[in-house]
């Protein structure tokens, strides 16, 4: 585990030359000095998966940080930054991990539980503006290409939609 950071538990006895229920064993005596967790069928090397567990946390922390607009870290850009040989199994059991410490996934992001999406400064000028346009007359709006002709007015108009603030009747 020191070596791989991870095993199977169908592959420990063989490389061992030790019976399943050695294996068993000294697995239970690894679990209760907190040298190695159980994960389903998986066991990892504690220390390794710790560290993990928290550069995911942190990194959701940071993606938090870095775009308070947004509502998570996005699951592709977050699958890139584990380590390679990390498999299927193991990021379900990461995400599992992730939910203990507050950390969900929904809508293909991760968001901390505690966050709260809120519009940066960069955005708020064009974020009052669209809802100045929009109340000005709400029964005749000006359409979306008007509302938005920047990257700042598109991403303060998708944080008003997505927040409720304002409602997409339409593409346009």
């Amino acid at each position: 585990l020191r070596r791989d950071h991870t095993a199977a538990l169908r592959h420990l006895a063989a490389p061992l030359r030790a019976t399943p229920q050695q294996v068993s064993t000294a697995l239970n005596q690894l679990i209760a000095a907190d040298t190695c967790i159980a994960l389903g069928d998986y066991f990892a090397d504690a220390a390794w998966w710790s560290e993990i567990v928290k550069s995911a946390q942190q990194a959701v922390l940071d993606f938090h940080q870095a775009q308070p607009d947004l509502p998570g870290l996005p699951l592709q850009e977050f699958r890139k930054s584990l380590p390679p040989n990390i498999s299927e199994i193991l990021v379900t059991h990461l995400f599992q991990s992730l939910a203990a410490e507050g950390v969900g996934s929904a809508n293909n992001v991760l968001t901390s539980k505690s966050f709260s999406a809120s519009l940066p400064d960069d955005i708020r000028e064009p974020a009052a503006r669209i809802e100045a346009a929009l109340t000005a007359d709400p029964l005749n709006p000006p359409g979306r290409a008007e509302l938005t002709p920047d990257g700042p007015s598109r991403r303060a108009l998708a944080f008003l939609i997505r927040t409720k603030r304002v409602i997409a009747l339409g593409d346009k």
